[in-house]
């Protein structure tokens, strides 16, 4: 009432009449948000969850349209929009939505995510493939011993350290992939002697996949190199039954993992994949029908790779009684804030 011309708290306002259920009411206010300001493109979103609410199915598309246009990197709206037109079976539509958004965006990660979902249904394999292609984009590194250790097995027992005593892992966190495991905060804010070694690896690691990256200039790929990039990295320590779901890393350039520690099993497991990394696999909640298309990784100590953060990635679960523990980063723009870790 005080401040009503106020976009930012036309915006609360209707977060919590949506919460409240009323939605008719919500999507009033958020359309006074989005008003107020076009660029707030989390009213257009937001109104567009309401028009879901209320069955409005054509609104909120063009809702979550608007959001799109006015944030290209609003994740939870080129989800939206992308998921529902899928789950009408407008695989060409989405397939349209990408490239409206590459035209402004060309690296967009989970439109690029996307595009190969919208491809695969469309039976354009071969045109997926061009974006998966994971004889050159999914990049294997035997680690060498750093300075300092005796042996490979050294620096990952002392690594493996520094992550169990690292005082922010925390077990099932809510909002990660990971089931059955914990994940770390970003370990190099305040790294230790093993993680910081392992940070200069990774670094020289990245320098030599951009180095050897062969794609077009135009190929999203390289269109999504940041000018200047930083590390972020986490560790993830799974149990028994431990495992990811398929996920993707949509604020970052590149991606990676590294291998610490992997448990042996005595007795030969009932998957024989079991604690492997699978890339391709697009989440449930994408409605896609199309068979897609995978490859399997054997993961092993001592082992990195670096991939696409676009492409989608799980792990097969865990079958043996020991912890498996990974620590996976990420290549972001420097000038992004610091967010959430995976």
């Amino acid at each position: 009432e005080l401040r009503p011309d106020n976009a930012s708290w036309q915006l609360l306002l209707g977060t919590a009449l949506a919460a409240a259920k009323t939605h008719e009411q919500a999507v009033a206010v958020f359309g006074r948000a989005a008003e107020l300001d076009p660029k707030l493109a989390d009213a257009h979103y937001r109104q567009g969850l309401s028009f879901l609410a209320l069955k409005r199915r054509d609104e909120a598309l063009a809702a979550f349209r608007r959001a799109v246009a006015a944030d290209l990197h609003h994740d939870a709206a080129l989800f939206s929009l992308a998921s529902h037109l899928m789950e009408d079976g407008d695989a060409q539509g989405v397939a349209a939505a990408c490239d409206e958004v590459f035209a402004r965006d060309p690296g967009n990660c989970r439109m690029v995510s996307w595009k190969i979902a919208a491809l695969t249904e469309l039976g354009r394999r071969d045109d997926a493939m061009k974006l998966l292609d994971f004889d050159h984009f999914v990049r294997p590194v035997e680690v060498a011993v750093p300075e300092g250790y005796a042996d490979i097995a050294a620096f990952n027992a002392a690594l493996v350290k520094e992550v169990t005593t690292h005082p922010s892992l925390v077990f099932e966190k809510s909002g990660h992939a990971t089931r059955h495991g914990g994940h770390t905060g970003d370990l190099l804010i305040d790294p230790g002697s093993a993680v910081a070694a392992l940070e200069k690896i990774i670094r020289q690691a990245v320098a030599d996949y951009d180095m050897a990256l062969d794609c077009a200039p135009d190929h999203p790929l390289r269109a999504a190199k940041p000018d200047h990039w930083r590390l972020q990295s986490w560790a993830v320590v799974m149990d028994t039954k431990g495992h990811q779901l398929p996920h993707i890393h949509p604020a970052a350039w590149i991606s990676g993992v590294y291998y610490p520690k992997i448990p042996v099993s005595e007795t030969p497991p009932r998957n024989p994949h079991a604690g492997w990394i699978e890339f391709g696999r697009p989440q449930d909640n994408m409605h896609t029908k199309a068979e897609p298309i995978v490859r399997l990784y054997e993961p092993k100590e001592g082992l990195m790779f670096l991939f696409p953060s676009y492409l989608y990635h799980m792990t097969i679960p865990n079958e043996t009684g020991e912890q498996r523990i990974s620590i996976a980063f990420d290549v972001v723009d420097s000038r992004q804030a610091r967010k959430a870790i995976y």
